[in-house]
């Protein structure tokens, strides 16, 4: 779902999205920095909140490792989750726990 890929994105277009069909768990292929992201990355990345609940709530993987942006041309990965908590986001990592993500 490249929609969580703006800056800012209304959680009830998420919701609508999915609710028509919308993979969830699609990754984002051919752009250099972010191959493999999902929304859910994305959301997390652009710390909106309000955006990884809806997706959690309608079964995003909280354990998709994606290519670290920061590092495009290594192997180096990096799980919402790992990225919450390097990036000083305890409540985001603490819904990302509930759901199923792993340490």
């Amino acid at each position: 779902m490249i929609a969580c890929r703006a800056p800012s994105v209304d959680p009830s277009l998420v919701n609508l999205l999915l609710e028509h069909g919308a993979d969830v768990n699609a990754e984002v292929h051919k752009l250099t920095d972010t191959e493999g992201w999902t929304a859910l990355m994305f959301a997390v990345h652009g710390r909106q909140q309000a955006i990884v609940k809806v997706l959690l709530e309608h079964g995003a993987n909280p354990n998709v490792a994606c290519r670290d942006k920061d590092y495009p041309m290594s192997n180096v990965r990096v799980t919402p989750l790992g990225y919450a908590q390097s990036e000083g986001m305890p409540e985001v990592a603490e819904m990302l726990v509930k759901a199923g993500a792993k340490h």
